[in-house]
């Protein structure tokens, strides 16, 4: 009998062993079930993951680079989630936008949580990262220490919390304004508060003194395309820098991916409104939250000053003719273009609503 070392059977056993963890982890993937896929973990400490996924691929929602499912999609246009909004007590994430009603609906959410005994909303408009640590860190911030959530830098925030353990939604709603007419409200707003000798930390409104709208837009930017098409981005407090930063989801000019994001865009509001139907935005907010949004807030208006009154003949004048020349200048209109096609999409939504919520009165 051979009693030296046969190089052979220890070959035979190496291979046997490979093929026996390849199957067996095979299976682990094979059996994994499928709605955990690509859905990234926050733990303490970690920042929210930064990934590129084909958006066809997610099964909640389609505006960040994770897929936690913990935002609630449209109550109308989704009814199978109905229930959801009763039994998981969602919180309400305000996404808001400038010049479009959002100071009266940050007010509107104040008076309600004091008067119907919630919590004091928490208000998301800073870059800093001491604030996205926080909420990223599971030891010290929870979803469920809150009842509403408002602000500019509110898209997204939900996504960094934790859900961990527990049934609760995250519920977001925005409103929107027709592109052109918003950009020129903006504009007159930051300029007369400019003028005042107001704002004079804020390039834009400094900037607004002096150049024309259309050179001023272009260097504004777009506002849906900086909230809807990126995600938050925290490596770079990581790297010391002040603040957090805006990935692109994707290219701007991918046609495919754009489409997908206006097409499912009731996939991850709850309620869309728009500021040209604020009432009945209020009536709609006030059927699906369970709270006096119309009862109380209606009345409520701030904000609105000489730039914006409709009883001024000549300053009305003035706003129609710069939306004109807005839309006469072809390199705003493609800025625009994207914002357009999501307030197109709202605008459908808000009558799908409407229709919907009488049906279920």
């Amino acid at each position: 009998m051979a009693t030296g070392f046969d190089g052979r059977a220890v070959k035979a056993t190496l291979v046997l062993m490979i093929v026996t963890f390849y199957f067996m982890t095979s299976s682990i993937t094979k059996f994994r079930p499928s709605h955990q896929e690509n859905i990234p973990q926050i733990t303490p400490k970690s920042f929210s993951p930064y990934a590129t996924v084909d958006p066809e691929s997610r099964d909640c929602h389609m505006m960040y680079t994770s897929n936690s499912c913990s935002v609630l999609p449209n109550f109308f246009t989704h009814p199978q989630a109905r229930s959801e909004y009763s039994q998981s007590d969602p919180v309400i994430d305000f996404v808001h936008l400038a010049k479009t009603g959002g100071d009266t609906m940050r007010l509107c959410l104040r008076t309600l949580a004091e008067r119907q005994g919630l919590r004091k909303p928490l208000a998301v408009d800073s870059d800093e990262c001491s604030l996205f640590e926080t909420l990223t860190n599971r030891t010290v911030y929870d979803i469920r220490d809150i009842d509403v959530i408002y602000g500019h830098k509110a898209n997204g925030i939900c996504e960094l919390m934790n859900y961990e353990g527990s049934a609760q939604k995250c519920s977001s709603f925005t409103i929107l304004r027709e592109p052109f007419e918003r950009m020129t409200s903006h504009y007159f707003y930051l300029r007369q508060r400019a003028t005042n000798g107001e704002m004079t930390d804020n390039v834009n409104a400094q900037e607004s003194k002096r150049l024309p709208i259309e050179r001023w837009a272009i260097q504004a930017g777009s506002e849906m395309r900086n909230k809807f098409f990126a995600s938050v981005d925290l490596r770079s407090c990581r790297n010391g820098t002040e603040g957090r930063q805006m990935e692109p989801l994707a290219t701007f000019n991918n046609e495919t991916f754009i489409q997908d994001i206006v097409d499912n865009f009731d996939r991850h509001f709850s309620v869309v409104g728009l500021t040209s139907e604020y009432s009945a935005t209020l009536k709609i907010l006030q059927r699906v939250y369970g709270l006096p949004f119309y009862d109380v807030c209606d009345e409520l208006q701030i904000n609105k000053g000489n730039y914006d009154n409709k009883t001024d003949t000549s300053m009305q004048q003035l706003k129609k003719d710069a939306i004109l020349r807005l839309k006469s200048d072809a390199r705003v209109r493609e800025l625009l273009d994207i914002d357009v096609k999501i307030y197109e999409r709202a605008r459908e939504l808000f009558q799908k609503q409407v229709d919907i919520m009488n049906e279920l009165t």
